[in-house]
């Protein structure tokens, strides 16, 4: 593993990145170190993928980081490097507060090894299931809001004349299940339609890019991506655990090849090689993201089951979850 700024250069030298900024921040209650090269919103993306290419390099996963407090800083009394760097220490990017706010019983320390520890002896179906807010709803509201959304969309709806005896008899317990029973008679109707979606309607899910922050491209002491929220906490892991997430990024890497580009804090932003291959594996994924980030769906109010045929035509993920 690459452990010094002298090893980074090595590494940067005959790349674009030769001449930028570089630093190195401990990480607390560990031994190991982060190294930090300076990028922005034009290149951030070309650098984690030559970043990325070099992982069996560095020994070290590049995930790309905003400084959210970076407006209040000048550069014109320091040098750049200076400027640049304190924005990063006073950033506070490793903080350990946060995990201390999350909800998790059986953790006995916030150090890094033992979130990721942690992380495999989470039950996901379990522990997602937990979390689903099942019960907050009306449902019979919400039926008469489904019915006039899917009108709008196909110019027709399901009929139902007793919402009581609907629910009975379709065996519908919360609005999971009545998103999937509506996405299955949409599909049944307008198949094509039904799993196709413009590039606008992609456009809630779209990268963030954050064109007025000060940006870096950490190298974390991992090769996992995953294992990326161990060391840096993530908003919405405050609602749950970082060990759930955690276990949650590892499943989809290895059953989409999702892999952790951007942490910017309360959005994460990550790629993947494949995309489900079926409305019941898009409905799972999406019901999973929308369970550890309702925002991403809420704040722009989306459908699930319209998240669901997102999913099916992106290899770009973004998850939102905020105050």
């Amino acid at each position: 593993m690459i452990t010094t700024i002298e090893g980074l250069r090595d590494v940067l030298m005959g790349t674009p990145l030769e001449h930028h900024n570089v630093a190195e921040l401990d990480i607390p209650e560990t031994s190991e170190n982060a190294l930090a090269i300076e990028v922005n919103h034009q290149n951030a993306l070309d650098s984690w993928q030559l970043f990325r290419s070099k992982v069996d390099v560095t020994k070290r996963w590049p995930v790309l980081i905003a400084c959210w407090n970076s407006g209040s800083y000048s550069r014109s009394e320091n040098s750049e490097t200076m400027s640049w760097y304190h924005v990063l220490r006073d950033e506070e990017i490793f903080d350990r507060f946060p995990f201390e706010c999350e909800h998790r019983d059986s953790r006995k320390t916030v150090a890094p090894e033992s979130i990721i520890a942690g992380s495999y002896t989470v039950d996901l179906e379990q522990e997602l299931a937990e979390l689903a807010p099942w019960s907050d709803e009306d449902l019979l509201n919400v039926i008469n809001y489904f019915i006039d959304d899917t009108n709008k969309k196909y110019g027709q709806s399901p009929h139902i004349e007793d919402f009581h005896d609907f629910i009975q008899q379709q065996n519908i317990n919360n609005i999971r299940d009545l998103e999937r029973w509506f996405l299955d008679w949409e599909v049944a109707h307008f198949r094509e339609n039904a799993t196709s979606v413009s590039e606008n309607e992609l456009g809630y899910i779209k990268w963030f890019e954050p064109k007025d922050e000060i940006m870096a491209l950490f190298l974390l002491p991992t090769t996992k991506c995953w294992e990326v929220l161990a060391y840096i906490s993530w908003y919405g892991a405050e609602c749950c655990n970082s060990e759930l997430v955690i276990a949650l990024l590892r499943y989809w890497h290895q059953k989409y090849g999702a892999e952790l580009v951007a942490h910017y804090g309360t959005m994460l932003q990550l790629i993947t090689q494949t995309r489900p291959k079926t409305v019941d594996d898009a409905f799972q994924l999406a019901w999973e993201q929308e369970t550890i980030a309702p925002c991403t769906t809420l704040l722009p109010g989306v459908a699930l089951r319209d998240h669901v045929k997102a999913l099916l035509h992106t290899n770009r993920w973004f998850l939102h979850e905020r105050p």
